[in-house]
């Protein structure tokens, strides 16, 4: 069974992407780190296949924690999460990039690819990730920090869409879902909504 790590400080994001990944691939375990600190100590037990990882994290830059972990685990297959461009320096001796926000198909072809996992082929080159998020342009806010909220909000929707797909018969599982994903993503869109304010008001 492989281990797949996420490293990102937006626990939103960090859990959906986590359950995408878990219900969607076979013989996998992930778990999530918000910072470079957590996932040191946990990668210390669980010996990571796979580490994805946020460039900007509050205790460390992403790509240094990468650096770590392929000295501790030489096997290890490293994906980068990011708002920025990756330049061809950066990618060298990367499994793969993620630009925020990504998709879920993006997010498993890059995961699969890098573990060497079987399943569907996606057709999305790793280089073109920008078209979900590309209007976002940067006012007064941090646009890191709306590309991860963005990536939270599509992450859990499709998290939510699975889960009712699979318990619709079960009113009680679609009770707790709605309990468990709604109010995040509620808290997510006014927030985003909010920000888009601030934008058009300049």
């Amino acid at each position: 069974m492989r281990t797949i790590i996420v490293v990102d400080d937006n626990t939103t994001l960090a859990y959906f992407t986590a359950r995408s990944l878990q219900q969607n691939l076979r013989d996998v375990e992930v778990i999530t780190a918000s910072s470079c600190q957590e996932a040191r100590a946990k990668a210390r037990w669980i010996s990571p296949s796979v580490v994805i990882a946020d460039m900007k994290l509050p205790d460390g830059d992403g790509l240094e924690l990468i650096r770590e972990f392929s000295k501790q685990f030489p096997d290890i297959k490293a994906i980068v999460t990011t708002g920025a461009d990756v330049t061809e320096a950066l990618q060298g001796g990367l499994a793969g990039f993620l630009k925020k926000p990504y998709g879920e198909k993006l997010l498993l072809s890059v995961v699969r690819r890098a573990a060497g996992l079987t399943g569907p082929t996606d057709s999305v080159p790793l280089d073109d990730q920008v078209g979900q998020g590309q209007s976002v342009q940067p006012f007064v806010y941090d646009s890191h920090h709306v590309r991860n909220r963005l990536s939270a909000l599509l992450a859990g929707l499709r998290a939510l869409q699975a889960d009712l797909r699979a318990d619709a018969d079960n009113p009680s599982a679609v009770r707790q879902m709605a309990d468990v994903h709604v109010e995040r993503l509620f808290e997510i869109a006014v927030e985003l909504a909010d920000i888009m304010k601030q934008g058009s008001d300049k």
